[in-house]
């Protein structure tokens, strides 16, 4: 079992923990029950929030997978603040 290094190994700043980033990917046993091999455990980081989650797959796929759902998240996260901006009446 190995672990990715984090991808992002800046300190968290002001500027830089109000978005999502992925913090690491690692491989990790099978769930029991599973006869599936090649499962990832990857942390998603939002500032001091973590968002741990369980995808199978080969590495590059996982990472793919992960990094769109971290551009998601932050995509969702601008437009609901742009929102909130624009709504005043």
């Amino acid at each position: 079992m190995s672990q990715t290094p984090n991808v992002s190994q800046s300190p968290p700043t002001e500027a830089n923990a109000l978005v999502y980033e992925l913090a690491s990917i690692a491989s990790v046993a099978s769930p029991i029950g599973s006869d599936d091999a090649d499962w990832y455990r990857y942390v998603i980081k939002h500032g001091s929030n973590e968002i741990v989650g369980h995808r199978r797959g080969d590495s590059a796929g996982v990472r793919q997978a992960v990094e769109l759902i971290v551009s998601q998240l932050n995509t969702r996260l601008h437009v609901k603040t742009s929102r909130a901006v624009g709504s005043k009446r």
